[in-house]
C-alpha cells in the first residue's frame, strides 16, 4: 500500500473509493493516528480513513498505519444495485 493506492469498501448504503494519502509506522500506544484528523492537523470536514495493523507481522512491537481521503461514492438503489456513481471532491 502507498499514496495513491485505492481503498474499496462496501456498506449496507453501497460502495466507497477511497485513496491512500500517506502512511507510516507508530508504536502501539500511538492513539492520535485514531483521531478525526488522523493526528495530522487536516481538519474535521474531510471524509477520511484509518486502517491499522501490526508491523512487523503479528507482533506487538508497531503499528502500520495507512491514511485516505473518500474520492467516490456508488449509492446503491432500491433493488440493491449499486448507481449513482458521484464524485467527492
Amino acid at each position: 500500500m502507498h499514496r495513491g493506492s485505492r481503498i474499496d469498501a462496501e456498506s449496507g448504503e453501497g460502495r466507497l473509493r477511497y485513496v491512500v494519502d500517506a502512511t507510516q509506522t507508530t508504536g502501539p500506544d500511538d492513539a492520535r493516528v485514531l483521531a478525526p484528523d488522523q493526528g495530522r492537523r487536516l481538519g474535521t470536514n474531510r471524509r477520511l480513513i484509518t486502517l491499522t495493523t501490526c508491523s512487523p507481522h503479528w507482533g506487538p512491537s508497531g503499528r502500520f498505519i495507512v491514511f485516505g481521503h473518500l474520492v467516490a461514492v456508488w449509492a446503491r438503489g432500491g433493488t440493491g444495485e449499486t448507481s449513482a456513481y458521484r464524485i467527492i471532491a
